[in-house]
């Protein structure tokens, strides 16, 4: 039962790793697109 618990969690914490990078790609895209003059 502890291993699983222990798999469960660690699968939870990629999905919110991944769900984090998406969206900080998601937010990056879009601010280069609304202000490209700001990244140089």
């Amino acid at each position: 039962m502890k291993n699983q618990n222990l798999s469960f969690s660690q699968k939870l914490l990629w999905i919110i790793a991944l769900l984090i990078f998406n969206v900080l790609g998601i937010i990056v895209y879009f601010a280069m697109q609304y202000h490209p003059r700001s990244w140089y």
